[in-house]
């Protein structure tokens, strides 16, 4: 991306999230919200502000992405968020980071898309099966 990506205006997701909440009927039910402001090359400023009205408009959590191969933009997220909601993150490209930095940063959930694929001989090719596996940083 070359950082052109458009944004939800904030008003109305909040609006999206507000509405969510108000016909929950499950306390078990948890709204994410996810937070787009870093891939779209927005800034950490922008990605503070919106996690913060979403929160704010009820959201139990935040999903922070980034299009860095390093953790270094969602760790400095989590420590300027500090701890205001639960924090999830997508590690797709800075899958190599161990998740005990993700601990130490309060961050409270790693959340990776793994392809599987199984066969029966060696020259089969197979099925394949995506799995979407998370990691819970805070036990």
């Amino acid at each position: 991306l070359d950082g052109d990506q458009s944004l939800a205006d904030i008003d109305e997701f909040c609006g999206k999230i507000k509405a969510g909440k108000d016909v929950q009927t499950d306390d078990e039910f948890s709204v994410v919200a996810r937070v787009e402001a870093l891939i779209a090359g927005r800034g950490m400023a922008e990605a503070l502000r919106r996690a913060e009205a979403y929160r704010a408009a009820g959201a139990d959590g935040i999903l922070i992405h980034s299009r860095m191969s390093t953790a270094d933009e969602v760790l400095q997220f989590a420590n300027e968020w500090a701890g205001r909601a639960p924090l999830v993150i997508v590690p797709t490209k800075y899958y190599i980071t161990p998740t005990d930095r993700y601990r130490e940063a309060g961050i409270s959930i790693a959340r990776w898309n793994v392809v599987v694929c199984c066969h029966s001989s060696p020259t089969s090719i197979g099925s394949c099966h995506r799995y979407r596996g998370c990691f819970y940083c805070n036990d």
